[in-house]
């Protein structure tokens, strides 16, 4: 070989070729255990070498043949060493027949009981490896030996669980992590200094929270909450919580966090890095005690004057962590520190840009997010062009958000990137347009919805989410060129769809209910009508939505095949709550008497009799929604059942009172109007004031009534607010 000290190719090539002579010709006092774990190291040195994976793997198979030929029981150095030296090795098959090979060895009756140096360093080995066959006969191998050693020091603990990190949750991770807990939480326990602490909770990053996690956490949280234990420095911070990324919010993570906060405050400084990593860590928590503790402190790390300048991986990482986060006090803090760091840096790539307003998604309208939105609009125009999934995050995280000089500069900012954009999946186009359903219609979000259109247009197919979550998000959206051109263009996906959800149903219809009928809105509800045959059942809310979207159109042969596909579901439905009853009866307040709505009228009387209560709003919403209706059958089941609940209302607001009366106004006096006015009329009396337009509605509702019991009573509550 070459005397350079980094083998070449040729060197492990010509190594390849010799060893298996040099391993025949050798006896067994020169070639030996110790032997194998001392040359091994050379695994260690060119491990990632990517010219070298085709010697190394010829190597590495020659050392898994020499193990399986090899009598069990090999010393506890011997295995440390040999896995320890893999550290640098991707997942191959050379490693994996070597690690099956060791797992045979490790779990030997043969084989002595491994030392804690032994342990640690086996486990450390396995750094690159992700989960296998070969990965989990280790790990359950080891499991018994970590599970006897009498004691492990704070080293062995952090090289032990740190070999973890690329592996997902298996029994023999379940196993390793039980019997480490154990050692962790015994009174012999060492103190674990900022080191292990760090690599042990960074080696999580994989799991999501089990027995096994949540034992280690609980564990953890002691030595770390612990008067004896030492300051963490920036790196075990940043390492501790990015290895939380995969957990929910449990009792094992509170008191990680919760401990962890004191060391956040308590921190000189901290890097780009260990921000970004931190805050990444948080992004599968909701808000708690902890999260909100580990905020605060981290916002005033970012606003300190001595914060290095925020670089783009780190911005994006750090707001990519709140997406869970409602707007608490911890969040503003984070966000209105951010804004200094977001205008300075030089620029933000794609993902970046997609990962920062996606972690916004949870949050109400603040002054932190708006800051945070104006500040991310001149880099959205700035970067060349934004990924399809950087367009799907960027849009779905101004869910919550209303129309604010942020939002609009974001929406025109992202406009050009979508027009450009060489296609958009299904989910994106959906992520995209549910993300604009709080938007009233605005230049931006016309821009927007015309870009999306023609991505529609072009897509294979769309899901039944998609289709729900698209046209969902135009709820708050008129008849405008963008809203008819999307419609036009969800059409054939809906025709296409094999099936729709009950929640996928509802959804659709509900985002129609501030458009009127159109060209567009008729196609939609035509295709739409076989789906909601054909699903098996509609809960009460994915009824209430889907009639509720139908607010603003009259009677069309669209409208009618929708609600005669609806009844059937409203005859079959358990129950119906009382917003789900005011919905349904709202949204038929533009349509007259028709075959549908009078089927729809006696499913449902059925409903609004069992209801144990109506509030207010929905007494309101039901009678409101049969102004355009004469007496007919179901407007008199509707109206004998609802009295009873008026009745028992404990009060009616100025407008309940008058949308609950001006729904009678097509009507002429039934025994079912009769019922209802006399239940109006207490909460008329009792009423502390009626503006001008609650009496208008109310008189107006009565002009097709003679005098009768229930009009003199009406009339005689009303005159004193007249006067």
């Amino acid at each position: 070989m070459k005397s350079s000290d980094w083998p070449t190719p040729d060197d492990l090539e010509w190594l390849a070729d010799q060893l298996p002579t040099l391993v025949r010709n050798s006896s067994p006092n020169i070639l030996n255990e110790q032997t194998y774990a001392q040359w091994s190291s050379l695994f260690l040195k060119v491990g990632n070498a990517p010219d070298c994976k085709q010697q190394l793997e010829r190597l590495l198979s020659t050392m898994a043949d020499w193990l399986n030929r090899l009598p069990e029981g090999l010393g506890p150095q011997t295995v440390g060493t040999l896995l320890y030296n893999l550290q640098a090795m991707p997942s191959t098959p050379g490693t994996e027949a070597v690690l099956q090979a060791m797992a045979r060895h490790i779990s030997s009756k043969e084989a002595p009981s491994l030392n804690a140096q032994a342990i640690g360093n086996a486990l450390y080995g396995l750094q690159n490896m992700p989960s296998t066959a070969g990965t989990e006969a280790v790990l359950k191998a080891m499991a018994g030996h970590i599970s006897r050693a009498p004691s492990l020091s704070a080293q062995n603990i952090g090289n032990a669980l740190y070999g973890l990190h690329n592996m997902s949750p298996t029994a023999g991770t379940e196993a390793v992590l039980q019997a480490m807990a154990r050692h962790i939480s015994s009174n012999k326990a060492p103190s674990l200094d900022a080191q292990a602490i760090g690599n042990a909770l960074y080696g999580l990053q994989n799991m999501p929270s089990t027995a096994g996690t949540e034992a280690l956490l609980r564990a953890m949280a002691r030595h770390i909450s612990s008067n004896e234990a030492p300051s963490l420095n920036a790196q075990a911070i940043g390492n501790a919580l990015y290895g939380l990324q995969n957990m929910p919010s449990t009792a094992g993570t509170e008191a990680v966090l919760k401990a962890m906060a004191g060391h956040i405050s308590r921190a000189p400084s901290l890097s780009a890095q260990n921000i970004g990593n931190a805050l990444y860590g948080l992004h599968n928590m909701s808000s708690t005690a902890g999260t909100e503790a580990v905020l605060q402190a981290m916002a005033r790390h970012i606003s300190s004057n001595k914060a290095p300048s925020l670089d783009a991986q780190a911005i994006g990482n750090a707001l990519y962590g709140l997406q869970n986060m409602p707007s608490t006090a911890g969040t503003e803090a984070v966000l209105q520190a951010m804004v200094g760091h977001i205008s300075r840096v030089p620029s933000l790539s794609a993902q970046n840009i997609g990962n920062a307003l996606y972690g916004l998604h949870n949050m109400s309208p603040t002054a932190g997010t708006e800051a945070v939105l104006q500040a991310m609009a001149p880099h959205i125009s700035r970067v060349p062009s934004l990924s399809a999934q950087a367009i799907g995050n960027a849009l779905y995280g101004l869910q919550n958000m209303r129309p604010m000089v942020g939002t609009e500069m974001v929406l025109e900012a992202m406009a050009p990137h979508i027009s450009r954009a060489p296609a958009l999946s299904a989910q994106n186009i959906g992520n995209a347009l549910y993300g604009l359903q709080n938007m009233p219609q605005t230049p931006g979000t016309e821009m927007v919805l015309e870009a999306m259109a023609a991505h529609i247009s072009l897509a294979r197919s769309l899901s039944g989410q998609d289709i729900g979550s698209a046209l969902y998000g135009l709820q708050n959206m008129p008849l405008t060129a963008g809203t008819k051109a999307v419609l036009q263009a969800m059409v054939p996906h809906i025709s296409l769809a094999r099936s729709l959800s009950g929640q996928e149903i509802g959804n659709a219809l509900y985002g129609l209910h501030s458009m009127p009928q159109t060209i567009g809105t008729e196609a939609l509800l035509r295709a739409i009508a076989p789906h909601i045959s054909r699903v098996p059942s509609l809960s009460a809310r994915h009824i209430g939505n889907a009639l509720y979207g139908l607010q603003n159109m009259p009677s069309t042969d669209g409208t009618e095949a929708v609600l005669q596909a609806m009844v059937p579901h409203i005859s079959r439905a358990p129950s119906l709550s009382a917003q789900a009853i005011g919905n349904v009866l709202y949204g038929l307040q533009n349509m007259p008497s028709t075959a549908g709505t009078e089927a729809v009228l006696l499913a449902m009387a059925p409903h609004i009799s069992r209801a144990p209560s109506l509030s207010a709003q929905a007494i309101g919403n039901v009678l409101y929604g049969l102004h355009n209706m004469p007496p007919t059958p179901g407007t008199e089941a509707v109206l004998e059942v609802m009295a009873p609940h008026i009745s028992d209302a404990p009060s009616l607001s100025a407008q309940e009172i008058g949308n609950a009366l001006y729904g009678l106004h097509n009507m002429s006096p039934t025994a079912g109007t009769e019922m209802v006015l006399e239940a109006m009329a207490p909460h008329i009396s009792q009423a502390p004031s009626l503006d001008a337009q609650v009496i208008g509605n109310v008189l107006y509702g009565l002009h097709n009534m003679p005098p009768t019991a229930g009009t003199k009573a009406v009339l005689q509550a009303i005159a004193p607010h007249i006067s």
